[in-house]
């Protein structure tokens, strides 16, 4: 749901039997397909949809063993709208089924500014079309659907490349591609960080259990 250029829905089908996507952007669904093309993948197929009513979506392909949502529901303007948005992604998951959703957490966005502001770096603005959510409503919300199976916590990789990384370079900008963030992303992956730094963790992602 809100798969952009489908990058990641292309990731996902090569482990699954069929992968859809939908964005609401006629031209990301052209592209996603473009790069479907390109890679050579046919079991992804990429559909203009709207995540405030994915009725037509259920209509035809009925419901799915997994729903993946990634920084889409952040894209709706306000809390109310990202309520309804987890109501309809819900109806898309078949009881048992699995809901990943990755979005921008309010939590995660202060903490990080409230670490940088401690060592005299100035905020990371959120966009201007970006509305975070609070950890603490999207649970409540989720939870009349789902079981939060569990949370891959974000926080140390986020850290280091927002807050030591730009420390480490200045006054050169930091770089998504700094060696620093490679070795922050494999030491979070191999499990080796707890919660320490889960007051900056704005990107993590919940993994849900649709309920019967």
């Amino acid at each position: 749901v809100g798969c952009g250029d489908g990058l990641s829905a292309l990731q996902f089908a090569q482990r699954v039997k069929m992968a859809l996507g939908i964005d609401y952007i006629p031209d990301f669904v052209s592209r996603a397909r473009q790069n479907a093309a390109k890679r050579h993948i046919s079991n992804a197929v990429f559909e203009q949809g709207d995540v405030m009513d994915l009725g037509a979506i259920r209509t035809t392909h009925g419901t799915f063993d997994i729903v993946s949502v990634i920084r889409c529901l952040i894209n709706l303007g306000n809390w109310e709208n990202q309520a309804k948005a987890i109501a309809q992604i819900a109806l898309c998951v078949q009881a048992g089924g699995v809901c990943i959703a990755a979005e921008g957490w309010q939590d995660g966005f202060d903490g990080l500014n409230l670490r940088r502001q401690r060592v005299g770096l100035e905020p990371i603005a959120v966009a201007e079309f970006n509305t975070p959510i609070r950890r603490s409503n999207f649970e409540a919300e989720v939870s009349k659907y789902f079981d939060v199976i569990d949370y891959y916590n974000l926080g140390f990789y986020i850290f280091m490349s927002r807050v030591v990384q730009p420390l480490l370079v200045a006054p050169d900008q930091p770089r998504h591609d700094h060696p620093l963030n490679v070795i922050a992303g494999d030491l979070q992956m191999k499990g080796l960080i707890g919660d320490e730094f889960l007051d900056c963790d704005y990107a993590g992602i919940y993994v849900l259990r649709r309920k019967a």
